[in-house]
């Protein structure tokens, strides 16, 4: 009989038998991409902390490569000692992450990822809406609403990002909207309806554009 292999909500001091498969969830349920991506990602979790509790699975130089299409950069990350603090129940105080120059020319294709494709999304709109919603109060008007004209550029072309970000990685911008820009991107209404992420944007984009806003931030943030 199977276990519980993760288990959220109790503290079992033994395992726990899983009971016989049963019940689904359609995909016609509205929410269904919604628990899809988080229980992948539990579970991815999951059981990469367990491979780690294996010694020489993944060796200490091991990477994860994750590339730029606006830049001529791409990002290592260096998961072992992360991963390796999670597994003792310490939160990481660092990241081995570095932004280093790729040879040759950038992509120029759409970034093909199967049936990772939704998945992947949920993760880039998860990193871009977090970061947005945590501090644009700096931007903010009295009344509370985003102020286009307080704000730098990057922080108008990532609002742009976030609000395609929530309606399936497509521009939503209105024929009169501003038009922004970052890097080598130019969007305005005329662009309303195009596909974003994975085509213009790739992973290692959203990274870049995290760090710009950073940067753009006030002092007192």
């Amino acid at each position: 009989m199977g276990i519980v292999r993760v288990n959220l909500g109790d503290n079992l001091a033994s395992p726990m038998g899983s009971p016989p498969r049963g019940g689904v969830i359609s995909s016609r349920e509205r929410y269904f991409s919604d628990f899809l991506t988080y229980l992948s990602a539990l579970v991815g979790l999951a059981s990469l902390i367990e491979l780690y509790n294996q010694p020489g699975i993944y060796r200490p130089d091991d990477t994860v490569r994750i590339i730029c299409r606006q830049d001529d950069y791409q990002w290592f990350w260096h998961p072992s000692p992360t991963m390796e603090t999670l597994v003792q129940n310490i939160w990481p105080e660092v990241l081995h992450l570095q932004r280093l120059p790729r040879a040759g020319a950038r992509p120029n294709e759409d970034l093909h990822l199967g049936s990772l494709k939704k998945l992947m999304h949920s993760f880039g709109q998860a990193l871009v809406a977090n970061y947005f919603e945590r501090y644009k109060r700096h931007f903010e008007a009295s009344d509370g609403r985003f102020d286009e004209d307080k704000a730098p550029p990057v922080w108008n072309f990532a609002r742009v990002v976030r609000n395609a970000m929530s309606h399936g990685g497509v521009l939503t911008l209105k024929p009169r909207s501003r038009a922004v820009s970052w890097k080598g991107l130019h969007y305005s209404g005329a662009q309303a309806g195009r596909s974003i992420l994975h085509t213009d944007i790739y992973p290692g984009d959203l990274f870049d554009l995290l760090r710009d806003m950073d940067s753009a931030l006030p002092e007192c943030a």
